[in-house]
């Protein structure tokens, strides 16, 4: 398959170390011509000297640590000529740390939301070449994630579904039926549909990139839009990955989580369940 077009590849390379795994999922890219930004938030002579030496025409900024890896996008987007390419691949790296999380039916942690994201996009040569020619076969496909990380459940939007709204109203967006969008935001899309967003935010805009469980900072808020605009606007969502032995650990996460969970509320709380029961509950000092 040519594309007429190169790809725009943005890469925020927050978690530094990470930077061979990331080349190795780039190397898959290799069959087509594509133009690489990468943003890091901190001037590392060694990880610049490293990926120009992986692709020596790679565009690389430092932008501040603000808004996760949605401002660098964003600070990307800004920079650009949409119209000069054929697709958009946002990438980042995630911490693997962690307990696990749930989204939709799928249990989930913190490795396998990483390896879903990566692999669902750029896990193989095969798997670029589908997502590719997936887009230029339906041109109603307007981006693509890991069909496990989207999702339209209001349990993954509720405390941010004003705020969504109140960005798509700003941006002159039809109210939404429902938000839907990729939970963790990597994805392929068209550059067409992200025309919406240049210009739109500056670097003040957006709050400190913290580790927290909090939702609702504009970098949570404009994930949920991302996707939610593109389906509004006529577009699907879609995943074309299909990982057995993820969907047998999920369900054996789940199982072992109904067995037996161990929690402490916010409230300091110590609460043990059997069976979905509580059978213990202390308060801790």
């Amino acid at each position: 398959m040519i594309l007429k077009k190169p790809l725009l590849v943005h890469l925020h390379l927050y978690y530094e170390d990470m930077w061979n795994e990331m080349q190795n999922y780039l190397q898959n890219l290799e069959d087509y011509p594509y133009e690489l930004y990468v943003t890091l938030t901190t001037r590392n002579a060694k990880i610049i000297e490293d990926i120009k030496r992986f692709k020596p025409d790679a565009r690389i900024f430092t932008v501040a640590n603000k808004g996760y890896d949605v401002w660098p996008f964003l600070y990307i987007l800004n920079q650009v000529n949409l119209n000069d390419y054929s697709y958009i691949i946002k990438l980042h790296t995630k911490n693997s740390q962690g307990i696990d999380t749930r989204i939709d039916k799928w249990r989930l942690n913190r490795k396998w939301w990483k390896d879903l994201l990566l692999s669902s996009l750029l896990g193989s040569p095969a798997i670029v070449k589908n997502n590719l020619l997936q887009l230029e076969n339906n041109p109603k496909l307007g981006m693509i994630g890991s069909r496990y990380l989207i999702t339209d459940n209001p349990i993954n939007y509720s405390k941010v579904e004003h705020k969504v709204k109140e960005i798509m109203a700003d941006l002159g967006i039809t109210s939404p039926a429902k938000i839907i969008f990729v939970s963790g935001t990597m994805f392929i899309t068209r550059p067409e549909l992200f025309s919406i967003f240049k210009g739109k935010y500056c670097e003040n805009d957006f709050e400190g990139s913290v580790m927290s469980g909090e939702d609702g900072r504009l970098s949570h808020c404009l994930e949920r839009v991302f996707g939610t605009y593109i389906t509004t606007a006529g577009y699907q969502i879609q995943g074309f990955d299909k990982r057995p032995y993820f969907e047998l650990t999920s369900l054996r996460l789940s199982i072992q989580r109904f067995l037996f969970q161990h929690k402490i509320t916010k409230s300091n709380k110590l609460i043990i369940k059997i069976c979905g029961i509580p059978v213990y509950s202390r308060r801790l000092k």
